[in-house]
């Protein structure tokens, strides 16, 4: 990792160009790193192959079934998940809810993922960034990338915007807990 870091070539390079190459290199461990540890949790998927629950609760209140392939083996999920630092592939188990027609996955609760495959910390800053960019969702997409480095559709930044903030609305209209 640190041979191409102090590769000959590299010392003719701008310090914004050293500081990139060195991000990059850094950035790139670390996500390897947060995809082991993900990977080593005992909720998880792990090397030596927990064995899941063949029955989960539905948030809908309804059992859920583990999903199978077509040879009956437990079938594995991967997606990938964008972070301020790149992006990791996470792996997990699945389960249907005949009543909700829908797959869901247990440990994203834990991890506190959301199907929009960004971190909790990129979708702060994306719907940061859509709420408080005063002309366009354009201006949100600009200061994403020269900010965070990190590029968006404005169409998608819209979209996200949007529902978190009628989340936030639904939750400010619940009545507050009498003490």
């Amino acid at each position: 990792q640190f041979v191409e870091i102090f590769a000959k070539d590299t010392f003719k390079f701008s310090f914004d160009e050293r500081e990139k190459l060195i991000d990059h290199k850094i950035d790139k461990g670390r996500c390897r790193i947060l995809e082991k540890h993900i990977e080593e949790d005992p909720d998880g998927i792990s090397k030596n192959d927990n064995k899941p629950e063949e029955v989960s609760s539905c948030i809908c209140g309804s059992c859920a079934t583990l999903c199978r392939d077509g040879n009956g083996d437990i079938k594995i999920f991967e997606r990938e998940i964008k972070n301020k630092r790149g992006s990791i592939k996470v792996k997990e188990h699945g389960y249907y809810c005949s009543k909700c027609r829908k797959i869901f996955f247990p440990q994203r609760k834990k991890l506190i993922l959301f199907k929009e495959n960004y971190s909790p910390d990129m979708l702060r800053k994306i719907t940061y960034a859509g709420a408080h960019s005063t002309s366009s969702y354009q201006e949100a997409q600009n200061n994403l990338k020269n900010l965070a480095e990190f590029f968006i559709s404005t169409s998608h930044i819209q979209r996200l915007t949007t529902k978190i903030a009628k989340e936030f609305d639904e939750t400010r209209k619940q009545p507050w807990p009498e003490f």
